[in-house]
C-alpha cells in the first residue's frame, strides 16, 4: 500500500459486531504514532438514533431547537454535529482531515471502494463476510484453516499489530 508521502492513505476494517475491530484499530493508531504517522479515524455505524451530545447540555439544546449544525470548540478540539438528509459520502468526510493526517483507518464502509481488512472472531462467526470486494487482508485469533471462506490474501493474528502496520505501510 506504500505511497505514504504526498497521498493520503485509507483502509477500512470490516467484520461482524464484537469481532475486535475497534481494539485492533486502537492498537494500530498507537503503532502508527510510534512511527511518526498521523492517523485519523472514521467510524461508520448503522445506528439511526445515535447521539453524541448529552440531553440537557448546550449542544443538545441547540440541536433540539432546530440548529442544522452545532460546533463546539474546547482547548484545541473541535466537535461538529451536522444534520444531513442522507449519508455523507466517505470522500467528503476524508476531506475534513485534509492535510492533517497521513493515514485514515475507517471502521465499517463494507461497500465502499477502498481497501479493506476483515477481522474475524470465531466466537462471533467462523467465516468471512459475503460479497465484500477490496479485501486486502484477514485478521483473526484462529488460523485461516479453521475459518470458512478465507480468500488468498495476507493473514495476520490479532496480536500481529507491528506486522499488520508494516503491511499497510508497504514496508
Amino acid at each position: 500500500m506504500k505511497e505514504l508521502k504526498g497521498k493520503l492513505q485509507i483502509v477500512s476494517f470490516i467484520g461482524r459486531s464484537n469481532s475486535g475491530k475497534t481494539t485492533l484499530i486502537a492498537k494500530l493508531i498507537k503503532e502508527f504514532a510510534s512511527r511518526g504517522i498521523k492517523t485519523g479515524v472514521i467510524k461508520h455505524s448503522n445506528i439511526r438514533d445515535f447521539q453524541v451530545d448529552v440531553e440537557g447540555k448546550d449542544t443538545w439544546r441547540y440541536a433540539q431547537a432546530g440548529a442544522v449544525g452545532v460546533a463546539m470548540v474546547i482547548s484545541g478540539k473541535v466537535f461538529i454535529l451536522k444534520k444531513t438528509s442522507n449519508e455523507v459520502p466517505l470522500k467528503e468526510i476524508v476531506n475534513f482531515f485534509s492535510g492533517d493526517v497521513d493515514f485514515i483507518l475507517a471502521e465499517g464502509y463494507k461497500q465502499a471502494e477502498i481497501p479493506k481488512v476483515e477481522v474475524i472472531r470465531p466466537e462471533v462467526d467462523r467465516g468471512v463476510l459475503d460479497t465484500i470486494t477490496g479485501r486486502i487482508a484477514v485478521v483473526s485469533d484462529s488460523p485461516p484453516e479453521e475459518l470458512s471462506g478465507v480468500p488468498e490474501v495476507p493473514f495476520f493474528r490479532l496480536e500481529d499489530v507491528k506486522e499488520l502496520a508494516d503491511f499497510l505501510l508497504g514496508e
